[in-house]
């Protein structure tokens, strides 16, 4: 008898539950949930999960910059200016990090996480690409000067 534990159906004081005529208090044994309580972690991925899906995105985000500053710069201006655009790309990669934040207020406002993703990707990769481009005009046109 030592191990099961009575649960308030409300919260309040047993006693008090019991000569208000409430239900019976629910027995459980060793503190796990009853099994007629839903358990809402069935659909969510967990963090690891949700990491590696950003982390391979990843991969296809610094593709992208990397042939945006390509095709501005041409190849040979890239690994010419590399020391120049190390601080970009960390700066580029920093914000990257926003996404998974981003994902988990999404879904938490109900936003399926797949479609709150590639949404978040689709923008911040146009995004980054866009200043991506500008920086690298930018810095052209710096060392013209």
């Amino acid at each position: 008898m030592s191990d099961v534990k009575y649960h308030s159906n409300s919260g309040g004081d047993l006693n008090t539950e019991i000569i208000m005529g409430m239900s019976a208090p629910r027995e459980v044994k060793d503190d796990t949930p009853p099994d007629d309580l839903p358990n809402i972690a069935i659909s969510e991925p967990t963090a690891f999960e949700v990491f590696i899906a950003w982390e391979k995105l990843r991969l296809i985000y610094n593709a992208v910059l990397i042939l945006v500053v390509a095709w501005v710069l041409h190849p040979v201006g890239i690994v010419v200016l590399s020391p120049f655009l190390i601080e970009d790309a960390g700066i580029a990669n920093g914000c990257y990090c926003a996404g998974i934040v981003a994902e988990g207020y999404l879904a938490w406002w109900g936003v399926p996480r797949v479609i709150g993703r590639l949404l978040l990707f689709g923008i911040g990769t146009v995004g980054a690409s866009v200043e991506a481009f500008r920086r690298s005009h930018l810095l052209l046109a710096n060392l013209r000067d």
